[in-house]
């Protein structure tokens, strides 16, 4: 059921952005940006939100500083 609402607010999304913008679907690509500076705490949920990202969105980008040191677990 949860990727049955992606789906449906991913299409929302498109749909909206096509009226404003008068441009066709197909034209349009969304990604979710998470952006994390050296001052925030990497978790087990960063992957969470990847996915999440790439699932909902079909692609998700991540923004590190550049004195960021990844440590997951």
């Amino acid at each position: 059921m949860e990727n049955y609402n992606d789906i449906l607010m991913r299409t929302g999304q498109l749909t909206e952005v096509s009226r404003t913008e008068k441009c066709a679907i197909d034209c349009i690509s969304i990604y979710p940006v998470e952006i994390k500076s050296s001052c925030d705490v990497l978790d087990g949920r960063l992957p969470n939100q990847i996915i999440n990202g790439i699932l909902t969105f079909g692609g998700s980008i991540v923004v590190l500083d550049k004195n960021m040191l990844i440590e997951l677990h």
